[in-house]
């Protein structure tokens, strides 16, 4: 008797947390879904793509957690008690993200409340990966503009060494027989820093055997996006010199985003092989 009321009392928490979080996650998700949509403002996230990988990775992890028995921990209420509170002060303060943030939070407590810390260490990573999702807008100021500023002045540097450059006005190259190349926000490489962040850190959590070769190839998407977009800007003008502005400016002007991101992610990809390599050597 003492089970089935303890599995009824289990039963009728989940219904109230799940309603909970309908009511109160209502209006950051929706926030965020909104941002998504937005084709006219970079938000700096993949969006549906991440809880769609995070879902894949959930998938593969299922083999592993059908060996485990679930043993739900008391703990993880008080995680899920202060997602909530962490919540109702985010929604006080108007700040959607800290609110998705606590929603991460909270699905870390409710795995470990109802199954326990072995399912978290197993889920751990498609639970935090959802991150990605949230918008993050704001990084744009504080890591974009010094970014294009970076782009700019190594761009130059190349376009001087050949003889190319006129001169740099902030973040406008001047070419000879050219005129402006303008490194504007989509130039800083912050979009695809993001991107291939996002999908590097699945690539380098289902591929590297140790924690710190996984953190070690995360951490070097960052400059890989960065030196992939700086090639992207120097290509750009060099075919605006070669050919024409009309071609690299405006004929090729989708091109050139995909180029960068898969040139990205072949660097990244085969930093990954060889950090394995390396590994079995």
């Amino acid at each position: 008797m003492t089970k089935k009321n303890d599995i009824i009392i289990k039963y009728f928490l989940v219904s109230v947390l799940f309603v909970s979080v309908a009511v109160f996650y209502y209006k950051p998700v929706a926030w965020m879904i909104g941002t998504w949509s937005d084709r006219y403002v970079s938000h700096y996230t993949p969006g549906p793509w991440i809880l769609i990988l995070s879902l894949w990775v959930f998938c593969l992890k299922l083999p592993e957690l059908k060996k485990l028995s679930a043993e739900g921990d008391e703990r993880g209420l008080y995680i899920i008690i202060f997602s909530f509170l962490l919540n109702l002060s985010a929604l006080r303060a108007d700040l959607n993200r800290l609110s998705l943030v606590s929603l991460v939070v909270f699905l870390t407590g409710f795995v470990y409340y109802f199954f326990g810390k072995y399912f978290i260490k197993c889920l751990w990573f498609p639970i935090v990966y959802l991150l990605f999702m949230v918008p993050l807008g704001f990084l744009d100021s504080i890591v974009g503009i010094p970014l294009r500023f970076f782009v700019t002045n190594v761009s130059a540097m190349f376009f001087n060494a050949i003889d190319s450059l006129d001169y740099v006005e902030g973040t406008l190259i001047f070419l000879r027989n050219v005129g402006p190349l303008n490194i504007d926000a989509p130039c800083s490489g912050l979009n695809s820093m993001i991107s291939l962040a996002a999908i590097g850190s699945v690539f380098a959590y289902l591929t590297q055997r140790t924690t710190l070769k996984k953190w070690l190839l995360f951490l070097l998407s960052l400059p890989i996006a960065v030196a992939a977009n700086i090639i992207r800007v120097l290509l750009i003008g060099m075919v605006a010199q070669g050919l024409s502005p009309e071609i690299a400016l405006v004929k090729l002007h989708y091109f050139w985003g995909f180029f960068v991101f898969a040139l990205a992610l072949a660097m990244f990809v085969l930093a990954g092989y060889l950090f394995r390599w390396k590994t079995k050597k």
